[in-house]
């Protein structure tokens, strides 16, 4: 059986849905269904229809359930990555001339 590597099937060769492909493509389905929930429930709900508005968002909130969760190994390195941005951020925001890399220094200082 002189086969030759191409011969043999992959599974992301297979499922549209596997691999580095489309695992991007399932992130960004489900960033754009949160932008959308998340602006959905910004919105003021309508004097006078309160309860069917939250009977809407509770129908909406499901979209929960199609995204994927993340892994709890990963939580952690994540939100921490998260936090140090947001603190880079806020940096720059008070300080309007300073670089990231500066704003980066300032931070390992602290």
């Amino acid at each position: 059986m002189g086969g030759r590597r191409g011969d043999i099937p992959r599974p992301h060769r297979r499922d549209p849905t596997a691999g580095r492909r489309g695992k991007a493509r399932r992130h960004q389905d489900a960033v754009r269904q949160l932008a959308a929930l998340k602006a959905e429930y910004r919105r003021p709900l309508a004097p006078g229809a309160e309860a069917a508005g939250r009977t809407r968002l509770t129908e909406r909130y499901s979209v929960m359930d199609t995204v994927a969760e993340l892994p709890e190994r990963k939580f952690l390195a994540r939100k921490a990555a998260h936090l140090r941005k947001s603190e880079l951020s806020r940096l720059l925001s008070a300080h309007p001339g300073m670089t990231v890399r500066q704003a980066r220094r300032a931070r390992k200082k602290r």
